[in-house]
């Protein structure tokens, strides 16, 4: 009502306590799994599925078939009306397979446990997908159920996968984001979406439906632009103070510096005096953060001074020499890990002769996240597939620099000189500064 009609300046006032009480969900954690952004962004895409009729399978079918690399993120609720669709269509063709109780069976479980069950009821097996592009062939199957009947080990693979993207979708962000789908779609505010519930069905609850803070935010700001033209009180200086500093304000993180510890070697214990007492006091030098790229490189030097290489059949043993140790360093600097086998056939050519006594060698897990990262990025611009992780080091730097050389990176990013006096200058280091 307050966003097509005049309300008294008292009905605006309770008004806006009751979104003052609500504001929205707004995460301020670093989430490894960032489940929101992914939400909000994919809303550019949900609208382009809206308009177009089309579902997640299609959308990205058609992006693959451009030669397009990147696939976004999408809404739970279209991943299930996708479901809904193909289910719908193949039920002609399989109604004794396809049944209501069959898919409450399946619902809410993963892709390999909708297989198992398909091959437990059915003995139906899912799809192999044979050819260089299994990706776009998977795709091609889902876009392909929505028109024309598929094999029924077909049907299986599609409905494995989907339940499977629909399981892993969060199940409390996704409805967050698909209620904020709904608001932007239907052009309504939260107030008005919430009341056509209510006209629908006057018991209906409210108390558990949460909506994102810009669709809060959305909803003041068409109130207050209406109710303006009715009330001169209401100022852009006095939106400003209700909507910045009273409604929405959240107070910035503290930060969280003083809990992290002094380095063991590099402190000391100083007496002050606090108020005429004498209290001790801890100085020197903080830890390292375990993602620093001082503290990899650390790391992996530990490990390669500690590793000792051993004849099978004399048991004779000695340390690594210096220039084997920096052969493995190259290596272990962007990637996660180097098994035994795999730093044997490195080094040496009697490798099987040989024995190490250490399994499985740590490397630098800063650096390989970030070429995992600089892989996305050659992929996405065009430049090729590569799987870095399989690749050696030094072929690595050579794509990755050609690329970003031609794109106008600063592939400084990509090295670090540990024993460089100024290296928190470094843009590497910077580069890792600024995600930290």
């Amino acid at each position: 009502m307050a966003v097509t009609e005049e309300i008294s300046l008292e009905e605006l006032s309770r008004v806006f306590l009751m979104i003052n009480k609500k504001r929205g969900y707004k995460s301020s954690r670093k989430a490894k799994l960032p489940d929101e952004g992914q939400l909000i962004d994919g809303m550019a895409v949900a609208e382009q599925l809206y308009e177009n009729d089309l579902t997640p399978g299609q959308f990205v079918f058609s992006i693959l078939q451009q030669g397009k690399k990147s696939i976004p993120e999408f809404y739970r609720s279209d991943l299930q009306n996708e479901l809904n669709r193909i289910w719908d269509h193949q039920k002609q063709f399989y109604p004794e397979i396809l049944t209501d109780e069959f898919r409450k069976q399946i619902e809410g479980e993963g892709r390999p446990n909708t297989a198992k069950m398909f091959l437990g009821k059915y003995k139906i097996y899912t799809a192999d997908i044979k050819g260089k592009d299994k990706r776009l062939q998977a795709y091609q199957w889902r876009s392909n159920a929505l028109t024309s009947q598929l094999s029924i080990d077909e049907v299986a693979f599609v409905v494995s996968e989907l339940n499977g993207a629909i399981n892993n979708a969060s199940s409390y962000l996704g409805a967050i984001g698909d209620r904020s789908k709904e608001l932007r779609f239907n052009k309504l505010t939260v107030g008005q979406y919430l009341m056509k519930q209510l006209d629908k069905d006057p018991n209906y609850s409210l108390k558990n439906q949460v909506f994102y803070r810009q669709d809060y935010l959305d909803e003041f700001e068409a109130i207050w632009e209406k109710q303006a033209q009715y009330h001169p009180e209401l100022t852009p200086e006095l939106k400003k103070d209700i909507r910045d500093i009273i409604i929405f304000y959240q107070r910035p993180l503290k930060s969280q510096k003083g809990l992290v510890s002094f380095c063991e070697f590099e402190s000391r214990q100083i007496e002050v005096n606090v108020d005429g007492k004498q209290k001790l006091r801890t100085i020197g030098c903080k830890v390292c953060p375990k993602s620093s790229p001082l503290f990899q490189e650390f790391k992996i030097w530990h490990t390669l001074h500690s590793l000792i290489v051993k004849e099978k059949k004399t048991n004779a043993e000695r340390f690594l020499y210096q220039e084997e140790k920096e052969t493995l360093f190259a290596e272990l600097n962007i990637k996660e890990t180097l098994s035994k086998l795999d730093a044997l056939k490195l080094l040496y050519k009697n490798y099987k002769d040989l024995d190490l006594n250490y399994d499985k060698i740590e490397g630098n897990r800063t650096q390989a996240a970030l070429f995992k990262a600089y892989q996305t990025i050659i992929s996405m611009t065009g430049h090729g597939e590569y799987d870095f992780s399989k690749m050696m080091s030094d072929e690595v730097m050579e794509i990755v620099e050609g690329v970003f050389s031609g794109l106008g990176y600063n592939t400084d990013i990509l090295h670090f000189d540990a024993e460089n006096e100024l290296f928190d200058k470094q843009p590497m280091y910077m580069l890792w500064h600024l995600l930290y």
